[in-house]
Parts: C-alpha cells; structure tokens; sequence
C-alpha cells in the first residue's frame, strides 16, 4: 500500500481508540446500538487492527512474487530476456542468417522483446490499470516465449552445449514462469480481498464513530465537555 494510505488508516484507528478511551469513561453512556457501545465499537478495532496485519502479510508475499518474477523474466543471469541473445546468436551460427530457421527465431524473439514486463506493486485503486497491464505484458511474453521453444524443438539438429539453452531446460523454464504466473495471480487476488474487506471496515468505522458523536451530543450537549473531546475526531 501506499505510504500515504497507510498514514490515514492509521490515523484514522489511532483517533478511534481515542474516542473508545473517552466512551469508556462517560457517565450514563447507553447509545441505542450494541456497535456504538464501548464492547462493540471496541471489537470492530480489533477486527481492523487484525484486516491491516494480514494485508500487510499478503503485500509483502504479493510483492516478493513480483520481484521474483521479475528476476526469473528480467534481470537473472539465465532469465527469459538474458537468454534470448544466445538462443538468437546459436542459431545464426547453425542455421546461418538467412536461413528461414533463422528469421523464424528472430521474429519471435523480437516479438517477447517488444512485450515488456513493468515492475509494478499494489497499492490501492488508482493503479489497478498498470497492475493488469502488467499481467498481460507477463502473459504475453510467456506466450511467445513458449512459441519460442516450440519452433527450437522443431529446428533439425539443434543442440546446443549450455544447458540453460537446450530444450529439455527450456521446457522445464516455461514451467517455472508458468508457475510464477499463477502465484502471482493468486497472491495478488488474496491481497485485492483483503484490501476491499480492509475497506469496507473503515467505512464501518466512519459511520460508528459518526453515531457515537450523534449520541454524545444528544445525550450531554453539544457544549458539553464529552462531545468537545470527540467531535474534532475525524473518522
């Protein structure tokens, strides 16, 4: 999440558990509502404290997977965009460059280059749009690199030495960034879970905390000390 997002969250339950504390020594205070009473405003605290550690859980895991990924595709030694130049440049040396084996492999190598991945994070919903554009960038360069190797499969006598560039190794890679893929998209659907429920218990909180300010000024007087220690406590 963002760093600012995260600041007005905290903020917001830090003035919370203050009017809580201020509630909690209040004479005669019986709001009408069980959520408005010290007990029940006191669990939906907890409920928020404990839907903000585990969206920070699912962020740090979500974006470990990202960075991961980003390294299996990017900026490993032996990643998808490290090996397309070998791959390319064993090729050119069998096959010779005008060989149609050749430009085969060079088209769609230039087709993964042009998909670039972006490296992007969670936050909340104003970038959503880069979040799926990368996915598709991911999806897209998996695709063609798995084309990739299906035309190397198909070249006659290609054998090269490295290991990282023969087929059975290529095949078990599409497995890997397979595989990273879907983790991925499982991580990041946890975290969009928790992160909506998250919401949906801050806006909970707005409207409690606004009741509990109705009350208190019905109940002691809007000039009366309560409501002055609560009112400026904006939710």
């Amino acid at each position: 999440m963002s760093a600012i997002s995260e600041v007005s969250y905290g903020a917001r339950l830090r003035k919370s558990q203050d009017i809580l504390t201020h509630i909690n020594n209040y004479t005669d205070y019986q709001p009408p509502r069980y959520e408005e009473t010290p007990e029940g405003f006191a669990k939906l605290l907890d409920d928020i404290i404990a839907a903000n550690t585990q969206e920070t859980q699912l962020q740090q895991t979500y974006n470990t997977t990202v960075t991961t990924r980003q390294k299996t595709f990017r900026t490993d030694p032996t990643s998808v965009f490290k090996i397309l130049p070998s791959i390319r440049g064993y090729v050119q040396a069998q096959y010779g460059k005008d060989s149609i084996e050749f430009k085969q492999v060079d088209t769609i190598i230039i087709q993964i280059r042009n998909s670039k991945s972006i490296k992007t994070f969670a936050e909340d919903g104003t970038i959503e749009s880069k979040i799926s554009q990368s996915e598709r960038s991911y999806g897209s360069t998996t695709q063609y690199f798995s084309e990739l190797v299906t035309i190397l499969q198909k070249l006659p006598n290609y054998q090269p030495a490295r290991t990282e560039l023969k087929i059975t190794s290529l095949q078990e890679f599409i497995t890997t960034i397979h595989n990273l893929n879907n983790q991925a998209a499982s991580n990041y659907g946890q975290l969009k879970i928790s992160r909506d429920n998250r919401r949906q218990l801050y806006e909970q909180l707005t409207d409690r905390a606004n009741r509990i300010k109705a009350y208190v000024k019905a109940n002691y007087g809007i000039n009366s000390t309560e409501y002055r220690l609560i009112k400026g406590l904006k939710i």
